[in-house]
């Protein structure tokens, strides 16, 4: 007979191992997944059984977590305070070992913080919806466009790392109905909720600016203004470029550099035929693009193309309606305009065809100052005509309110410090009284004529 016994035995070694931390989560958020700090050791085949207990970390108030059987465990939403912990049984053959892990308690506390919706004003059919909430949460957004309080679309978001959740109506798929199409003057009202209850409410307004009423929303038009030059081209990658800091972007202003020259004039569009508004907008027939058909090839009225060359007369990498030198002679555009109609096309000082503001050689007078302080201080002490040059035949005389000579001169060289050298009123290099006095400055140039105004002596 065998007397012999099999006994197998099962060294005592099963660690449970340790889980995460404690957490605090707000109510009916979901808190991280509980992981092993330390993972779970023993001789045998490892298996898991997470229990859970809503009562207290008391041994007896755990009961198992059906499913929960994986050495990581998400336990999903919570509203209510909860500990959890860890059985680990090592099985070999017919022969078990368990273990307990460490108690792991989730605080839950009452979440009285709605998210919240942006409220804004946009020309775009189809706003993306943006706002904030707790980080990686999950929040329903509604829409509601006719204020009866029902939406007619709904989404489900999470929002990111830092709170903030944004929906896109042409991406975003919703849970429930269509985003709904919307027109100008149209407001919707969108609201976000929290798994807690909390609901935050925003409004969306839409407003669909026309600025040239052409009949082409702003949103869809390739020239705002309708100058004549593609708003690309006017803001040429800034959207907030405004060249004379008058607070309008070039793409809505009529004249972008300030200079008195309408951007439609400096365009190097040929204006010869066009209808042009006293503002400065290329009136006719404007395709969808909202570009003027006049300065677009005739085959191709909506191609957001046109028809002529951006001018930059003096090549500085400016072009003209963004240059208040258009032409690189050191004379501001503003000042080539001889006589004062407004119109610097029909300027052309040394009638040589090329208006005076594109002309570096003309013969322009840049200014005449209204006034000057000749107290010796070294500012401003003489009367300084800029361009006089130009005009070596020149003669100037300036009068007293009473007509009288008190100042002549041929060949002036922006000298004059406002002593007389008239003989009848004042002695010769005697300094004039403090007041206004009548010049007359011929330019001896058949184009550019006689010019006349009032200067202001003060010391």
């Amino acid at each position: 007979v065998d007397d012999t016994v099999t006994v197998t035995v099962i060294s005592d070694n099963l660690m449970s191992g340790t889980i995460a931390d404690n957490q605090t989560i707000n109510s009916g958020d979901d808190p991280a997944a509980f992981t092993e700090t330390t993972p779970a050791t023993g001789a045998g085949t490892l298996s898991y059984q997470w229990q859970s207990s809503t009562t207290s970390s008391t041994a007896n108030d755990f009961v198992n977590v059906t499913g929960a059987t994986d050495p990581t465990y998400d336990s999903g939403a919570l509203t209510q305070d909860t500990w959890f912990r860890r059985i680990v049984t090592s099985t070999s053959g017919s022969s078990t070992c368990t273990a307990t892990s460490n108690v792991l308690q989730i605080t839950v506390v009452s979440d009285n913080t709605p998210p919240t919706v942006d409220s804004f004003t946009t020309s775009d059919i189809t706003p993306t919806l943006t706002g904030q909430g707790e980080p990686n949460e999950q929040l329903m957004i509604e829409v509601d466009v006719d204020g009866d309080g029902i939406a007619e679309v709904v989404y489900m978001v999470t929002t990111d790392n830092d709170g903030n959740w944004s929906i896109n109506p042409e991406i975003d798929i919703p849970i429930s109905g269509n985003f709904p199409v919307l027109a100008d003057n149209d407001s919707i009202t969108v609201s976000a909720t929290d798994s807690a209850g909390n609901t935050g409410v925003g409004t969306v307004i839409i407003s669909i600016l026309d600025s040239d009423s052409d009949g082409i929303p702003d949103v869809v038009d390739l020239d705002d203004d309708n100058d004549g030059i593609p708003d690309e081209i006017e803001q040429n990658g800034d959207p907030t470029r405004d060249t004379d800091g008058d607070g309008i972007i070039d793409s809505l202003d009529l004249d972008s550099d300030g200079d008195g020259l309408l951007d439609v004039f400096e365009s190097g569009a040929n204006t010869n035929g066009l209808q042009i508004s006293a503002d400065g907008r290329i009136l006719g027939p404007v395709g969808n693009d909202g570009i003027p058909d006049d300065v677009q090839n005739s085959t191709d009225a909506n191609s957001g193309t046109i028809n002529y060359n951006i001018q930059d007369t003096d090549g500085d990498g400016k072009n003209d309606f963004q240059d208040v030198d258009d032409d690189g002679d050191g004379i501001l555009t503003i000042s080539e305009d001889l006589n004062e109609d407004g119109n610097l096309n029909n300027d052309d000082c040394n009638d040589n065809g090329i208006p005076d503001y594109l002309d570096a050689n003309s013969c322009i007078i840049t200014r005449i100052p209204e006034g000057f302080s000749p107290n010796g201080d070294g500012i401003n002490d003489t009367w300084v005509i800029s361009g006089l040059e130009a005009f070596p035949n020149h003669h100037i005389q300036l009068f007293n309110r009473w007509g009288d000579i008190v100042f002549d001169a041929k060949s002036y060289q922006n000298d004059w410090n406002g002593t007389s050298n008239g003989n009848r009123v004042f002695r010769s290099d005697e300094k004039l009284p403090v007041g206004s006095y009548y010049y007359i400055l011929d330019t001896g140039n058949s184009q550019a004529g006689t010019l006349t105004g009032w200067i202001y002596i003060n010391y």
